[in-house]
């Protein structure tokens, strides 16, 4: 059934290469011997129950696959009665990334410029000032062509990510996460500058680009700011930009609404939720320093 699924199912390429990792790592050998018609809540239940390392989101995405095969099941009557697994899979973490600080993202820059091995410095460099003055994802950074840089109305169009194919080891331009991702960002002065100067001696139609004007792969900063935070102790990976970008919003107490629009979610609750979030740090950092000072006056 599984196999019709996949091949039916109006999915993205990524999507499918995640969920076909999903199916043969846990789905396949937890429910594969047992007829979909006889698969109930006790028996999901029980296997879940034996995935004790890993994470709410991880359980989330199995049990979705799950339903969505018994859903597809269900559709073309391969079982008679529609069933969708309800079970407990544990509490979802509500903890949000924290933002890079200021100190670290410039001194990471700082390795970037004086690296005697990093091949693409410059687009890498490139690559985090977008990030840091749009809030994009990695994905939709380098996937940027020039002509998505409208310098006269102070806009960046984001229309588009670039993904990685772990079958055919090659990298491909795919539609972006949401339909409300799909929209122009501003160009803010300080961003403009930089892009500005980074084009006056680029010949390429893509923005970020090898010496020889194709993609390079997200995944190559991805892992060098991993090997970074692992030999430093400070932790960094690109999408604390975005929730950089989200809590200086927040701080300047920019509208949710408008804070939606630049952040191009989907849906307001998301933008409500980091709103709620760092509301929330604020009140016990308050209450903190309230009472250690009031417990520093009472020793007194």
């Amino acid at each position: 059934v599984y196999a019709l699924y996949k091949k039916s199912a109006p999915l993205k390429k990524s999507t499918k290469q995640m969920y076909e990792h999903k199916y043969k790592l846990y789905i396949g050998p937890l429910f594969g011997k047992y007829k979909i018609a006889l698969i109930d809540n006790y028996l999901v239940q029980t296997k879940f129950d034996t995935l004790t390392n890993l994470s709410y989101g991880s359980k989330d995405i199995l049990l979705r696959l799950l339903n969505n095969i018994i859903k597809y099941a269900h559709i073309n009557n391969f079982i008679k009665s529609e069933y969708k697994a309800k079970i407990n899979i544990g509490k979802k973490d509500k903890k949000i990334s924290a933002p890079i600080s200021e100190d670290i993202f410039k001194d990471y820059l700082e390795r970037i410029r004086n690296s005697r091995v990093m091949v693409f410095k410059r687009q890498y460099e490139l690559a985090l000032w977008i990030g840091y003055y749009t809030g994009a994802r990695i994905g939709e950074v380098f996937a940027l062509d020039v002509s998505d840089l409208d310098f006269e109305n102070n806009q960046i169009y984001i229309n588009k990510t670039l993904e990685y194919d772990y079958e055919e080891n090659s990298l491909y331009i795919s539609s972006t996460k949401t339909s409300a991702a799909t929209n122009s960002v501003p160009m803010v002065k300080a961003l403009k500058k930089i892009l500005l100067e980074y084009l006056k001696d680029h010949k390429f139609d893509i923005l970020i680009c090898t010496y020889d004007g194709n993609y390079i792969k997200p995944g190559n900063l991805s892992g060098h700011m991993a090997y970074y935070s692992k030999t430093t102790g400070n932790h960094i990976h690109f999408h604390q930009l975005r929730h950089a970008m989200a809590t200086r919003l927040f701080e300047n107490d920019v509208n949710p609404k408008i804070a939606q629009r630049i952040l191009r979610h989907e849906k307001i609750e998301t933008t409500l939720g980091i709103y709620t979030h760092l509301k929330k740090e604020i009140a016990d950092e308050t209450l903190n320093d309230i009472f250690s000072e009031s417990k520093e006056d009472s020793e007194t």
